[in-house]
C-alpha cells in the first residue's frame, strides 16, 4: 500500500490535482473559505531559496508522524519508518483552534536504540553524498529495518534498490511509468 503512494507520477498528479481544486471556483465539497484560498505548494526535493521545507519536521508538526531525532527518520504508528512525505500544500485559511494532536513515540525503546546505533554506523560508513558506497547505503537502510513496527509496509526489494543503491529499474517498472 505505501509503496504505491510512492510513487513519483502519481504524487505529482495526486498534489496537482489537490491545488487545481483548491483555485476552481468550483471547489466541491471543501469548506467555503477554501474555495479561491491562496494556495501554495513545496515539494521536498526543492532547494532554492524561499523554497527549502523542514518536511519531515512539518510533518512532526501537523501530528502526521513522530521525528526521531537520532536517526532522522520520521515513524508512523502503523507503518513505522515506512513513510515519506514529498509535498507540502498551504491553504491560507485559518485552521481549526489550538494545535493539532503531538504524537507520540511509536516504537520501542530498543528498537530506538538499535536503530540510533545503525545510524551511527551508517554515518561511519558514509563518504560524499555522490560517493556513497553501496555498504554505507546497507548500513543506512539497515537503521530503517531497526524499527520492528512498521514490517508489513516494508518498501518491495525493487524499491529498495532503487531507494538505496541508485538502480533505476525500479522506475521501469512503476505503473506510472507504463
Amino acid at each position: 500500500m505505501v509503496a504505491n503512494l510512492l510513487l513519483c507520477g502519481m504524487e505529482v498528479d495526486r498534489v496537482t490535482s489537490a491545488v487545481k481544486q483548491l483555485r476552481s471556483v468550483d471547489c466541491g465539497a471543501l469548506p467555503p473559505e477554501a474555495c479561491g484560498a491562496h494556495v501554495e505548494h513545496f515539494w521536498g526535493h526543492e532547494t532554492a531559496p524561499g523554497r527549502l521545507v523542514a518536511i519531515q519536521r512539518m510533518a512532526q508538526v501537523a501530528g502526521l508522524a513522530w521525528l526521531d531525532d537520532a536517526t532522522h527518520l520520521c515513524l508512523h504508528p502503523e507503518h513505522g519508518p515506512w513513510v515519506s512525505f514529498r509535498a507540502v500544500v498551504l491553504v491560507d485559511v485559518p485552521g481549526p483552534p489550538g494545535p493539532p494532536p503531538a504524537m507520540r513515540c511509536p516504537a520501542a525503546e530498543g528498537d530506538l536504540a538499535r536503530a540510533a546505533a545503525a545510524m551511527s554506523e551508517a554515518l561511519g560508513k558514509m563518504g560524499s553524498y555522490a560517493t556513497t558506497s553501496r555498504e554505507a547505503a546497507d548500513a543506512f537502510l539497515e537503521a530503517r529495518l531497526s524499527y520492528s513496527l512498521g514490517s508489513a509496509s516494508v518498501y518491495p526489494p525493487d524499491m529498495i534498490e532503487y531507494h538505496y543503491h541508485n538502480d533505476l529499474g525500479f522506475l521501469e517498472t512503476a505503473p506510472s511509468a507504463k
